[in-house]
């Protein structure tokens, strides 16, 4: 089921919540992993840093989720945004560990193929040297 699922950053973090409150209501996590990238903001600046600036960090869901999207919001420090019936292509350049120019693609949902009426968001900081353990 397709949805759009929003959330201003003024919202306070929901607390108290159960397993089935978090998990299975129609958001199905989104909001969940977006509070998340919130509190991951807070501890790990330096990762929010690099997200705002627009690189496509490494977080426990897989890249081409809805969960890594609305985490990778929240760690910005934006407003939560996850249409689920929208096709995103999301792309970041960088320069590899042999000097070489890198570009990641990421396309929600995940799919094989991403058609070209995709919205691309691209990323800053093209020259910035970042490592990632699963390319």
């Amino acid at each position: 089921m397709a949805v759009r699922i929003t959330r201003s950053i003024t919202e306070p973090l929901r607390e108290k919540l159960t397993f089935s409150q978090r998990w299975d209501q129609d958001d199905r996590g989104l909001i969940t992993c977006w509070e998340r990238g919130r509190v991951l903001a807070t501890t790990h600046p330096e990762l929010a840093q690099r997200a705002i600036e627009g690189d496509l960090v490494e977080l426990p869901w897989k890249r081409g989720s809805w969960h890594y999207l609305a985490m990778w919001q929240g760690l910005r420090n934006t407003d939560l945004n996850v249409d689920t019936s929208a096709e995103i292509l999301m792309s970041h350049s960088y320069i590899d560990s042999k000097g070489e120019n890198k570009t990641i693609e990421i396309h929600f949902p995940e799919s094989g193929t991403c058609p070209s009426h995709l919205k691309t968001l691209k990323a800053k900081n093209q020259d910035r040297r970042l490592y990632f353990d699963d390319i």
